[in-house]
């Protein structure tokens, strides 16, 4: 009994300690140059490779990404994507991504549960979203908090926190670059 009061307890104070952090927002999370026009950066090919850790940090599989992105008629942005990750399992997923106004996104994919909810500002874009993740042969409902950051060198990077139930389950790091 005295164990499982413990681990309660731990678990209280380690949500308390989340909900303090609160989220960043864009407007102090952003650097005025280059300017990232998520639209433009999307449309054509893009690649990218990066890493999943858990919520220890632990790395637990690596993949690389092929991004195929074009405008249709409803002047949406239409991204397939294609992984394959270092075990030999592949994913593939279609964003469609509608502007807004003031750098306001939206978009959903055929595995987000809702819709996607986004903001561009500077060389920043910060997406909210809830993605059915595959696990352990079951499908489980993640929240997304993706940061992405145009580089100088036109490279894109990627950071993902992962959470359930509010906790930080685990985190992506990728690295995007754009064919030429």
């Amino acid at each position: 009994m005295w164990r499982f009061k413990q681990i309660l307890l731990l678990g209280v104070m380690m949500m308390w300690l989340t909900a303090c952090v609160g989220p960043t927002s864009i407007e102090s999370n952003h650097l005025p140059a280059p300017k990232l026009d998520f639209f433009s950066y999307f449309t054509g090919k893009v690649h990218g490779s990066g890493l999943v850790r858990d919520w220890r940090g632990k790395i637990t599989r690596q993949f690389t990404v092929t991004m195929e992105g074009s405008i249709n008629s409803q002047q949406q942005l239409i991204i397939d994507e294609f992984f394959v990750f270092n075990d030999g399992q592949s994913q593939t997923r279609r964003w469609t991504v509608n502007a807004l106004k003031n750098g306001e996104l939206t978009g959903f994919a055929n595995d987000t549960i809702g819709n996607a909810q986004g903001k561009m500002l500077g060389n920043a874009m910060n997406w909210h979203y809830k993605l059915a993740i595959p696990f352990k042969g079951k499908s489980i409902t993640l929240k997304f908090d993706d940061w992405l950051y145009l580089q100088q060198d036109q490279q894109l990077l990627n950071v993902v926190t992962m959470r359930k139930f509010g906790l930080p389950v685990g985190s992506l790091v990728i690295a995007f670059h754009k064919s030429k």
